[in-house]
């Protein structure tokens, strides 16, 4: 089952939106003061009125973790500018859902109700702060009239999560609490804890402990310090009290110590970070993250949008933020604009841009594509290649479609990486295979500025260390270094198994030459120019087998710019 559409009529800044169409991961993307999370609020208060109207007398009486308020006050949710006919006027919310098959069979046994599996369920408030829910289905008299009973199949196959932006002490034990609650509402269920009272400790004690143990990969990612994740619960006072009163989580990361008594920023990242692992529900699962990007530093950030992605692979999720490092570019419509108080799919980047007010830098205004390279003659002598192999390359490069960027130094790779995130830019990365690429490379991936499969490193095979320059074969620029550097490259030294920049050092030393870093950059130019801009022969200029990994580039940069 799956959350597919969702549209609110009158609800705090907004009057009106059409249907969004919810994907496995939807951003809410605008400016503030613009309804992005009175939308998120106006989700929320649906889908706890549906969970909690949906709950059977069973399951309240016993579910004591049911926490949701809710929280609906037509003087201060209603709009304002429209209450003058407020006896006529109502809150309206809409949820579709999508059963599967299964769940189509499974509807029909238990409501004897048959359809196409879309159920379209109408949640009103009015001024009496009372909600009425409604399936509201084309030529469904049948439907309904059974709403409640749809409402409690739906419920028993859903949960939900929301997490605000401020996320207080008290908001992250509430997500950590339903959480358990939830899991052992449902070990409460268990043939062993109905066949023996007495075994409900142990089960109970199995649940957390899972819990503990599924926390604590997603939190060492935060956390590289963490030692283990506990959890305190006295099953016995559960029984018969509040189970927010019996249960304490524990992080060591150092020195164990209660939850409580840990910074904002480690309460914050264990409320987000909690739901990507925990497994056990059967059903339809839904997180609503407010800005998930507050309280956080930027590293944190780069770690979060990838737990976030592997979150929705088991559950919808839907959030609102300022960061464009969440933008799904890939998928741009999942990608929902809030502006003034209304809602619509982006066209395009360009829309989510000027959202944001995002304005990437110099040559980059039109470009959404980057190639970083290390330095400007890497940036030449790549445009050659890549215009020669690709017409397609060659075409985006000249309408600024894709750009090839140089940092200067390997240092200043994450420097450049975290500029272009920011700018919602594809990057890929072509970088010397030396020590210096590597270190930088490691650098970037560990802070998740970059995915390993988007690094190229060149220089081709042989050697421990090799750059861009070691796939020109030495006869090509032969006459070159003589006529104008005085540099005779068949000394034997040259033809050692060194990287090009170190055999170049070691021929001028036996030539009586001191390699300044300013002659070796004026004679890697020379070179770099000395290439044709049209390459009609790679053969007749490059080493064939060092030019596999830069045709592998050429290629995964075609996807990219498509």
């Amino acid at each position: 089952m799956k959350l597919k559409k969702f549209s609110v009529t009158n609800y705090r800044s907004i009057t009106r939106t059409s249907n969004i169409i919810l994907q496995d991961f939807t951003v809410l993307v605008g400016k503030n003061n613009e309804g992005k999370s009175n939308l998120l609020k106006a989700l929320q208060l649906a889908m706890d009125t549906l969970l909690y109207y949906g709950e059977s007398e069973e399951s309240i009486r016993y579910n004591r973790y049911f926490t949701r308020q809710l929280d609906y006050n037509w003087e201060r949710d209603f709009p304002l500018h429209i209450k003058d006919k407020r006896r006529a006027k109502k809150s309206t919310f809409i949820l579709e859902f999508e059963l599967d098959n299964t769940e189509i069979d499974e509807f029909y046994n238990e409501l004897k109700l048959r359809g196409n599996g879309i159920i379209p369920i109408e949640i009103t408030y009015d001024y009496t702060n009372d909600a009425q829910i409604e399936v509201k289905k084309q030529h469904g008299g049948s439907y309904k009239k059974k709403s409640i009973n749809i409402a409690k199949f739906i419920s028993s196959r859903l949960k939900f999560n929301y997490i605000a932006a401020v996320r207080t002490e008290e908001m992250t034990m509430e997500v950590l609490k339903n959480i358990v609650g939830q899991r052992i509402f449902s070990a409460r269920k268990s043939e062993k804890y109905l066949e023996a009272l007495q075994t409900i400790e142990e089960i109970q004690s199995e649940v957390v402990d899972d819990i503990a143990s599924e926390l604590y990969p997603s939190l060492r990612r935060f956390l590289p310090n963490l030692n283990s994740v506990r959890i305190d619960f006295n099953t016995r006072r559960y029984i018969n009290n509040n189970l927010s009163r019996n249960i304490k989580f524990f992080i060591d990361d150092g020195v164990e110590t209660d939850l409580n008594y840990k910074g904002e920023g480690i309460k914050s990242l264990v409320a987000l970070a909690i739901l990507k692992d925990l497994k056990g529900f059967k059903g339809a699962s839904i997180v609503a993250i407010e800005e998930p990007e507050s309280h956080l530093h930027s590293e944190a950030i780069h770690s979060l949008v990838e737990v976030i992605h592997e979150i929705s692979i088991t559950s919808q999720v839907i959030i609102t933020t300022h960061n464009p490092l969440f933008v799904q570019r890939n998928n741009m419509k999942s990608n929902v604009i809030v502006d003034s108080g209304k809602a619509h799919v982006a066209h395009g980047i360009e829309d989510v841009r000027d959202i944001l007010g995002v304005m990437p830098e110099d040559n980059l205004q039109n470009t959404s594509n980057i190639l970083l390279v290390e330095g400007h003659t890497d940036q030449i002598i790549l445009r050659k290649i890549l215009s020669s192999l690709s017409p397609k390359i060659k075409s985006s490069l000249n309408n600024n479609h894709f750009v090839i960027k140089h940092m200067g130094s390997a240092s200043n790779l994450s420097h450049y990486l975290n500029e272009f995130n920011q700018s919602m830019c594809k990057v890929m990365v072509a970088i010397d295979n030396d020590c210096a690429g590597k270190e930088a490379t490691e650098k970037a991936v560990n802070k998740h500025l970059i995915s390993q499969e988007n690094i190229k490193f060149i220089g081709g095979p042989g050697g421990n260390e090799s750059e861009l320059e070691d796939i020109i074969k030495p006869n090509f620029y032969k006459d070159l270094l003589l006529n104008e550097f005085h540099l005779n490259i068949d000394n034997q030294v040259f033809s050692s198994d060194f990287k090009w920049s170190k055999r170049l050092k070691s021929l001028a030393l036996v030539e009586g030459t001191h390699l300044t870093e300013e002659l070796k950059n004026q004679i890697k130019i020379a070179i770099a120019n000395l290439i044709p801009d049209n390459i009609t022969d790679l053969d007749s200029i490059f080493i064939d087998v060092k030019l596999n990994p830069i045709r592998s580039l050429a290629f995964s940069i075609e996807r990219m710019i498509d």
